[in-house]
């Protein structure tokens, strides 16, 4: 899924702008490698320990980044961007631990607070200040700032849903989303269509979940009417391999159907 809004948006001669932006490709860089050493490790036998290191050391330099980030008060962009990449590494340590096939490994974020719970906090936190953004946004940003914040509402169902949060809680993030693409004045618009068919998607993933067909058919229904007709005005590959995923949601949906 999209990123963010990349931020700066502009050149900036805040010298505080220039550091964050520094500091966060710096971050963002290193675990990205430490993830991929550690994908390439995982089925290899007789590196359980190093890749516990490695896990440890990830959530090692993801507190340090979380102190600086925190540090800094200011409720901006930067401030809800900020929470929203620390948020993202998270998932991804999170998922690796999920994922783990020896407790040694699962065992590795034992003694600090899960992985996917910190990050739950940090999109929550930047929720908050997307959501106060809204309020007094000006004509000018109220697109961009719209996009971020349903961004952070499709991040938090998606975790929501995996952490196996209740219907109602979990529901309520991709119905915020929905509302808050539908005050967007450009309904055309191919990021906010697509937007809007990701958190129809995440609603039938989550009522599939509950065995809830008739729901998740209507919600898959909607995303699958939206990807189609992305997909038919679309000059790269990303929108037909949308389409394809909701026809495939909707094929195993009517084999499960069949089934039973």
């Amino acid at each position: 899924h999209r990123d963010l809004h990349s931020f700066p948006t502009r050149r900036s001669s805040d010298l505080d702008d220039v550091l964050f932006e520094t500091n966060r490709k710096w971050v963002t860089a290193q675990q990205n490698l430490i993830f991929d050493v550690h994908s390439r490790l995982a089925g290899l036998p007789g590196t359980v320990d190093v890749r516990k290191d490695l896990l440890t050391k990830s959530l090692n330099n993801l507190k340090e980044a979380s102190a600086q980030y925190q540090s800094n008060k200011t409720r901006n962009r930067r401030g809800m961007f900020a929470k929203t990449v620390l948020a993202d590494l998270h998932v991804k340590i999170g998922s690796g631990l999920q994922g783990a096939s020896d407790p040694i490994e699962a065992g590795t974020a034992e003694t600090e607070q899960a992985p996917w719970s910190i990050a739950k906090t940090l999109y929550e936190e930047a929720r908050g200040i997307g959501e106060e953004l809204l309020k007094g946004s000006t004509s000018k940003d109220t697109n961009r700032v719209a996009l971020d914040l349903s961004l952070i509402n499709l991040k938090l169902g998606r975790l929501s849903q995996d952490m196996d949060d209740d219907l109602p809680t979990t529901k309520k993030y991709y119905d915020d989303a929905i509302e808050i693409l539908g005050t967007l004045p450009n309904q055309a618009d191919r990021t906010v269509r697509r937007d809007l068919s990701v958190a129809h998607v995440g609603l039938g993933d989550l009522y599939i979940s509950k065995k809830d067909t008739e729901n998740a058919k209507k919600h898959y229904d909607d995303a699958f009417e939206i990807r189609q007709d992305l997909a038919r005005n679309a000059t790269d590959s990303d929108a037909q391999v949308d389409l394809a995923l909701a026809y495939e949601r909707l094929a195993k949906l009517a084999e499960n159907s069949f089934d039973n």
